[in-house]
């Protein structure tokens, strides 16, 4: 396509936005593992001064914490905004969406993916998060629950020795 010609065929815009797309794909992915070096650098760095320290450093260095309201794991991020509105189902559309927005998550099909694996990981060992069938995909939802109902099984029952053993 001529920068001086300014009519361009349907196939021309479809071939060049096909580039654009390959090229912003290859660009996230240069970045996401840039981060992964970073990330990588940065526990090497805190490593080596624990070693150098003859023993386990107080704590990572000031700058290395992650604030509490940004956890950096997608599971831990799922579950801060599960347990942020108990009456609101997720799916993982929705889920990826907001952690979009929320900027923890770039609109991508594999951040999506990790969002839909974390969402099922963690309602497989998290009792009070239901997952129910919805249409071709489940929605999740956090239930606040007392102690006393969080003691008790998937079924509704308390545990007891004999359960635990078999």
């Amino acid at each position: 396509m001529d920068s001086d010609d300014r009519t361009f065929s349907l196939s021309q815009i479809r071939a060049a936005h096909a580039e654009a797309d390959r090229q912003a794909a290859a660009f996230q992915r240069r970045a996401d593992a840039l981060r992964k070096m970073a990330e990588a650098a940065e526990e090497l760095e805190a490593a080596e001064r624990e070693l150098a320290s003859d023993g386990p450093l107080e704590g990572p260095a000031p700058a290395e914490q992650p604030s509490p309201s940004e956890p950096r794991k997608t599971g831990d991020r799922v579950e801060m905004i599960l347990r942020s509105d108990p009456s609101r189902t997720w799916n993982p559309h929705q889920m990826h969406d907001e952690m979009v927005e929320r900027r923890w998550a770039q609109p991508t099909k594999d951040g999506r993916s990790a969002v839909r694996v974390a969402l099922s990981r963690l309602a497989e060992r998290e009792p009070r998060i239901t997952r129910t069938p919805d249409g071709m995909t489940y929605v999740y939802k956090w239930v606040s629950a007392d102690g006393d109902q969080l003691a008790r099984g998937s079924n509704g029952h308390a545990p007891t020795l004999d359960n635990w053993r078999s």
